[in-house]
């Protein structure tokens, strides 16, 4: 194997409403008038051949042992304020310089979630706590968008008919419906990166939340 450096400079000229924001993580994306936010990313493109069309491929294998190929990928942002000129066109003023040229490592890893996250709806009642909230915190703490689908006790009754077991929490995963606390927390936590590989580590962090269950689960009359 080889090394292979790949350097991509891209240089736009945008609105002046477009703005730097910094992530929690550190990283800086562009803010847009709609309060959308944008990253700049650049996708592998394949052509047959080069002087033709170049795509996009659907076959996440290829993106996924492309993407393992990747070891750091460093996205830096930057805004050069342009220079207005006195009426004898000399410089009004200096390069106010970047606002901000932080370079963001970016692993392998988070590049193929970006790229095949599903898209996700969580549904359960709206309160804080209960089987999804783990999933839900799990979701908001790895950053991972989804629809936080929050049902009132009302719309319950004929949510329920649309569920395997007439049961919430439910999880639609690109318009498939799991179900199961369980089953759901396990996946989320995976999809996160939040799921420990050590075998130990993951034995503890399945500990808590079975030990929760099991005091709802032992419920019942008294034994004679």
């Amino acid at each position: 194997m080889k090394k292979l450096n790949v350097t991509i400079r891209l240089e736009m000229s945008v609105p002046d409403d477009w703005e730097l924001v910094e992530t929690s993580e550190g990283g800086l994306v562009v803010k847009l008038p709609n309060q959308q936010y944008l990253d700049l990313a650049i996708e592998p493109l394949f052509a047959a051949d080069p002087e033709e069309t170049w795509s996009t491929t659907e076959d996440e294998g290829v993106l996924n042992d492309i993407m393992d190929m990747v070891e750091v990928e460093d996205v830096t942002y930057g805004v050069r304020h342009a220079l207005t000129r006195r009426a004898t066109g000399g410089a009004h003023g200096i390069l106010a310089g970047l606002e901000s040229a932080t370079p963001r490592p970016r692993p392998a890893a988070f590049l193929k979630k970006v790229r095949s996250m599903p898209a996700l709806r969580l549904s359960y009642f709206d309160f804080h706590g209960g089987r999804a909230e783990p999933a839900r915190l799990a979701l908001h703490i790895g950053g991972i968008a989804f629809e936080d689908n929050r049902l009132s006790y009302a719309d319950f009754g004929e949510f329920r008919k649309t569920t395997p077991f007439g049961q919430v929490p439910t999880l639609d995963v690109d318009g498939v419906q799991v179900t199961q606390s369980d089953a759901i927390n396990r996946y989320v936590s995976k999809l996160t990166g939040l799921y420990p590989t050590d075998p130990f580590r993951r034995c503890c962090a399945t500990n808590w939340p079975m030990w929760w269950k099991r005091p709802a689960s032992s419920w019942g009359p008294p034994s004679a």
